[in-house]
């Protein structure tokens, strides 16, 4: 035997003939205009459009293209991780002070000359000035100034609006130090590699764009909580703030 379908089976129709729309695609279509980020979208295309039609041969171009990417990707990349903390109600102030601080970092590790606080066999060997060195130098200082923060907010219960405040300007603080205050721009062999990773262009794609799609693309994952077998054990951060527990889902109606 066969259930028969029930009304909460059948999508409701607006009106009845061939032309019917679901109330399901009205109710979808009601969220779509009311959203911000659909009118800030519609927004950005007519702006591109106006300047694409005033100005072609500079604005409508490959290069504008690739030089918009590269410069604000790394603010998309530092905003991923900002969101996550944002909705789950804290705060996170030193994020630009942090980027500063990963790039002198990186920047003294590939420097010709000397460094005058490190000593004579940093300075003499040449792989302390390798790209991966930089790397490793800037993913260090990157996480031992986050491990500081996590771990007064966290442990020691500090606000992180006080703890992230301090952090922006002693971050900033020691960038000034490390880098005498002044630029640093004479590199040596390992920068041309270092370049092509942090923002150079491989197979017509920029690193940067890609990297900012990659983890966007991986928070999506699966935010309706885990129902059994798909996806069991994911949990949104925005509807339950990080709990997932099976009464937490359950409460906020995204789990049986």
């Amino acid at each position: 035997m066969t259930a028969e379908p029930t009304n909460r089976d059948r999508p409701s129709l607006i009106a009845e003939g061939a032309g019917a729309v679901p109330m399901g695609g009205k109710r979808r279509l009601h969220a779509l205009f009311g959203a911000q980020s659909f009118w800030v979208t519609i927004v950005l295309v007519a702006i591109c459009a106006v300047m694409s039609y005033r100005e072609p041969d500079s604005f409508a171009t490959e290069d504008n293209f690739f030089n918009i990417t590269r410069n604000f990707a790394f603010i998309g990349v530092m905003a991923l991780g900002m969101t996550p903390v944002i909705i789950t109600g804290g705060i996170d102030l030193s994020v630009g002070s942090v980027m500063g601080l990963v790039a002198i970092v990186c920047g003294l590790v590939l420097l010709k000359q000397p460094i005058p606080f490190m000593p004579d066999w940093w300075n003499e060997a040449t792989w302390t000035h390798s790209w991966w060195m930089a790397l490793t130098a800037g993913l260090l200082a990157g996480a031992l100034t986050g491990a500081i923060n996590g771990v007064l907010i966290a442990y020691v219960g500090l606000p992180p609006f006080v703890v992230t405040l301090s952090m922006l300007s002693i971050a900033r603080a020691v960038a000034v130090v490390l880098s005498g205050n002044r630029m640093l721009y004479d590199f040596g062999p390992g920068a041309p590699a270092f370049k092509v990773i942090g923002g150079g262009q491989n197979f017509a794609l920029d690193f940067l764009p890609v990297r900012l799609s990659n983890p966007r693309a991986g928070s999506q994952l699966d935010r309706r909580a885990g129902q059994p077998g798909e996806g069991a054990g994911l949990c949104p951060v925005l509807a339950v703030g990080g709990a997932c527990g099976h009464s937490e889902r359950r409460l906020v109606g995204l789990g049986q």
